[in-house]
C-alpha cells in the first residue's frame, strides 16, 4: 500500500496551485450546471458555496479517472439519490464533503477546497468516524471555480486515520484541522492504490447505527425552522449532530417536505386573495394612497416615508397577525409592477400588534431561492419598524422568515407573481 506522505514543498509553494499539480481536470458546462442545480436545495448560504464546490470536485474526480483508466470508473450515477452523500440534498445540507463514492470495492470520500492558503484542512468528523461515511481513501479535491477546473491535490488512508485520531480534537464546527503533511500529493500512487490494493488491507470500522432518543426526536421536532437559518453545529451537540447523521430518516425528516405553495401576489393588484394566502389569515387592504386605509398602517406608511420609502398609488397589499404565547406582531406585505418593466416590487414591512407589547427582539429575513438577500434587527432601527424592499422577476420567489425573542420563528410560503390574465 502506498499512503506514505512525499516530501512536503516549501509552504509558499502551498500558495501557487499549479505548483501542486501541473495536469488539471477542465469542467464541462454541464458539471456547472449540476452543481448549480444541487446547491439550490442547500438552505445556507455558506454550506451552499461549499456544496456547490463539492459536487464540482466530485464530477471533476470522476473524468479524472475516466481520463486516466477507464476501469476505474465511479460506479455511481451522480444524479442518484442514493449512494454518494453530495447528491442527497438533505444530507448535503448537513454534510458537505463527497462521502460514499465507489470506486471498484473502494469507499472513496473527496474533500474539496477552493483555496490551500493554510497547513491545515478541515473535515468533517462524521466523514472520518461513522461508520455510513468512512471510507478507504480520503481525496483532497481543488476546485478554481472561475477557472472551471479542478486537481487531485493529495490522499491519506482511513488507516493513517485511525493511526494518528489521537492527537485531534474536534473544532466547534465538528471538524477535524487535518495537517497538510498528512496528504500523499502524489496522484499517481493513489491510481496506483485503486488498481493493485486488495480493499481488505484497509479495515473499516463496523457498522454501529445510535437509536435517536425521544429527547433527540423532541428537540429536532420542536427546532426544525432553525436548521434553515443556523448551522445544525450551533443547534445541537456533538453527540446529537452524530446519532442525526447516523439516521437517514431523521435527516429526511428536517429537509424533505412537499415544496410550499407560493402565495400569489399578483391578484392583490385584481383585488383578489388566493387561497394559500386566505388559509394562513391574510387580508386585502385598500390602496395605500387612499386615506380610508387601516390607521395603523397609516402610522407605518409615515415611517417609510420618512425613511425615504415612497409607496406608489398602484400598490396593493395585505397583512396577518403573527401570534403566540410570548407575542403578536403585525406583518404588512405590499406589491407593485415597475413601470417599462416585467420586473415586481415586494415590500414588507413588521411592526406590532395594535396595543400588544413588542418582543425583546425581533428579526426580520428575506431570501431567494439562492441566498439571503435582507436581514434586519430591532437594535438597528429607530423607530420600532423593520422593512425590507426586494425587487423580482416573474419566475423569483421570496421567502420571509420572522424571528421574535431568539426563540420563536415564523416562516411564511414564499411570494410569488404570477401573471394575471
Amino acid at each position: 500500500m502506498i499512503d506514505q506522505p512525499v516530501p512536503l514543498p516549501g509552504f509558499p509553494d502551498l500558495l501557487d496551485w499549479r505548483s501542486l499539480n501541473t495536469t488539471p481536470t477542465q469542467l464541462a458546462p454541464e458539471h456547472i450546471q449540476q452543481a448549480v442545480s444541487l446547491s439550490r436545495s442547500i438552505y445556507l448560504s455558506d454550506q451552499r458555496w461549499q456544496v456547490y464546490l463539492s459536487a464540482l470536485g466530485v464530477l471533476g474526480f470522476e473524468q479524472w479517472l475516466g481520463e486516466r483508466d477507464p476501469d476505474l470508473m465511479v460506479q455511481q450515477n451522480s444524479q442518484s439519490q442514493s449512494g454518494a452523500s453530495i447528491w442527497q440534498p438533505s444530507l448535503a445540507n448537513l454534510l458537505s464533503v463527497g462521502c460514499n463514492i465507489q470506486v471498484g470495492a473502494f469507499k472513496v470520500c473527496l474533500i474539496t477546497v477552493g483555496s490551500l492558503l493554510d497547513d491545515q484542512v478541515n473535515v468533517p468528523i462524521a466523514a472520518l468516524n461513522l461508520p455510513d461515511f468512512a471510507a478507504h481513501f480520503y481525496v483532497l479535491m481543488q476546485v478554481l471555480e472561475e477557472e472551471e477546473q479542478v486537481a487531485v491535490t493529495g490522499f491519506f488512508t482511513y488507516e493513517h486515520y485511525r493511526q494518528h485520531q489521537t492527537s485531534l480534537h474536534i473544532d466547534r464546527d465538528w471538524t477535524y484541522a487535518l495537517p497538510f503533511d498528512w496528504f500523499n500529493l502524489d496522484p499517481q500512487a493513489l491510481l496506483l492504490n485503486l488498481r493493485c490494493l486488495q480493499p481488505d488491507s484497509i479495515r473499516l470500522a463496523a457498522m454501529d447505527v445510535t437509536q435517536p432518543s425521544v429527547a433527540l426526536r423532541q428537540k429536532l421536532a420542536s427546532l426544525r425552522s432553525q436548521f434553515y437559518q443556523q448551522p445544525a453545529w450551533e443547534i445541537l451537540t456533538v453527540e446529537e449532530g452524530m446519532t442525526l447523521l447516523s439516521n437517514p430518516d431523521l435527516v429526511n425528516s428536517l429537509y424533505v417536505s412537499p415544496p410550499p405553495q407560493a402565495i400569489n401576489v399578483g391578484l392583490w393588484l385584481r383585488n383578489q386573495i388566493d387561497s394559500v394566502a386566505q388559509e394562513l389569515g391574510w387580508q386585502l387592504m385598500p390602496s395605500p394612497a387612499m386615506r380610508s386605509l387601516r390607521e395603523d398602517f397609516d402610522t407605518i406608511r409615515l415611517s417609510l416615508e420618512q425613511q425615504g420609502v415612497q409607496i406608489p398609488p398602484s400598490a396593493r397589499g395585505a397583512y396577518r397577525v403573527l401570534r403566540s404565547q410570548q407575542t403578536s406582531l403585525r406583518l404588512y406585505a405590499l406589491t407593485w409592477l415597475l413601470s417599462e418593466s416585467s420586473e415586481w416590487m415586494l415590500l414588507i414591512a413588521l411592526g406590532g400588534d395594535l396595543d400588544a407589547q413588542m418582543p425583546t427582539s425581533l428579526q426580520l429575513e428575506v431570501r431567494d431561492e439562492m441566498q439571503p438577500l435582507f436581514a434586519q434587527s430591532l437594535d438597528q432601527v429607530d423607530r420600532g419598524l423593520l422593512y425590507a424592499q426586494v425587487v423580482g422577476d416573474r419566475s423569483e420567489h421570496f421567502w420571509v422568515t420572522v424571528t421574535a425573542n431568539q426563540e420563536t420563528v415564523f416562516e411564511l410560503p414564499p411570494f410569488g407573481f404570477e401573471t394575471v390574465s
